[in-house]
């Protein structure tokens, strides 16, 4: 049975010159890209555009210094690059994560000693997201290979790339944070618009504990704990029996989901306590989000960009989608009690459970 990891793993680091050759056999494979399982083929290079609309470039669109993480991952510093393979109705990143136009070209070397610098001034981890960053994996590798493989890498994926891509950056990241997404089929194919994706994700899971320490996500979305959370509880306790999982019971309806019958709504009280009660008995390691309260990092990490987004709903809830060192204050003074109001285990009955009807 994999063994579940919430520590990073030390597998083979690559040497320079296997960097340099992953880096190439990346690039290479732009030509004919079958980097996620919709294998379009395309020559990314010559600008042909798949699924996900990227060519050979990537941009970074917002990055920032973040408190929204994993303990051990925080203070993480945040990169987001455009470009997805999914097109959730629900995605509060869009449409900037569909739009491979978004933001700055990405010129490895520069970006590198950015983060670099990020690291020395205290980031526990870089958080690379989206938009899919393991479409972008030749120029994950080349920032590794420009940094002598020293950045700590955390990779927010929706397990959808091909099992080459794991491959390729075995031993060069540290952390996947891996949002599954859907329990079952059905709910993917017509919520993301996507084929084939308990498979594909499942495997991708497996083969990525092999590698790096994985920290499960999963957004609960309204009315969607039994045929979503349950299959993905029990599948994973069965499988992976220790893994650490993040349940986000939070969720607000943001763009296209905002006005649809099924997910523009919040999620009710009585789904958050079904969904706990799952938790609770399980295998998993499980938590809801809590917000790490240290003093941002002396110093800074740099300037902020992008836009920081905050949404706030009929009823006055407020969420905060980017928790940046510049709105850390500000939602302590909104809510000094708990600023991440968050769902937490010992919640009676989840009485005091936020974004619920």
């Amino acid at each position: 049975m994999p063994q579940a990891h919430s520590q990073p793993l030390d597998p083979a680091r690559p040497t320079a010159q296997s960097l340099e050759r992953r880096r190439l056999a990346a690039r290479r494979m732009l030509r004919d890209c079958r980097l996620c399982a919709w294998r379009c083929g395309v020559d990314r290079v010559a600008g042909q555009r798949g699924k996900c609309g990227l060519s050979a470039e990537s941009r970074v669109y917002k990055h920032y210094l973040s408190y929204n993480e994993e303990p051990e991952l925080v203070p993480a510093y945040r990169v987001f690059l455009g470009g997805c393979s999914f097109r959730c109705s629900f995605c509060d990143e869009a449409p900037q994560a569909f739009d491979p136009g978004a933001g700055e070209l990405v010129v490895p070397a520069a970006l590198a000693e950015a983060l670099q610098r990020a690291v020395t001034r205290g980031a526990q981890c870089i958080s690379v997201l989206g938009g899919e960053p393991t479409l972008h994996v030749h120029t994950l590798l080349a920032l590794a290979q420009a940094t002598d493989n020293r950045l700590p890498l955390a990779i927010n994926t929706n397990l959808y790339m091909s099992p080459v891509v794991l491959d390729l950056l075995s031993g060069v990241v540290g952390w996947y944070l891996a949002d599954l997404k859907f329990g079952q089929d059905a709910c993917a194919a017509r919520i993301a618009r996507i084929p084939d994706y308990t498979r594909v994700a499942r495997a991708n899971l497996l083969q990525a504990t092999r590698s790096a320490a994985v920290i499960v996500r999963h957004v609960l979305l309204p009315g969607h704990v039994e045929c979503c959370l349950r299959p993905i509880v029990r599948w994973l306790s069965d499988a992976l029996p220790g893994l650490r999982f993040q349940l986000y019971p939070g969720y607000v309806p943001v763009g296209p989901a905002s006005v649809d019958p099924e997910l523009g709504r919040l999620n009710t009280r009585r789904d958050v306590a079904r969904a706990i009660a799952l938790l609770r008995d399980s295998r998993l390691v499980w938590q809801t989000p809590t917000l790490d309260r240290s003093a941002p990092v002396a110093g800074g990490t740099g300037a902020e960009v992008g836009t920081a987004r905050v949404t706030i709903g009929r009823d006055g809830r407020i969420y905060c989608h980017d928790l940046s060192a510049s709105l850390l204050p500000i939602l302590h003074a909104l809510a000094p009690g708990d600023p991440v109001l968050a769902a937490r285990a010992d919640v009676q009955a989840c009485a005091e459970v936020p974004h619920c009807e």
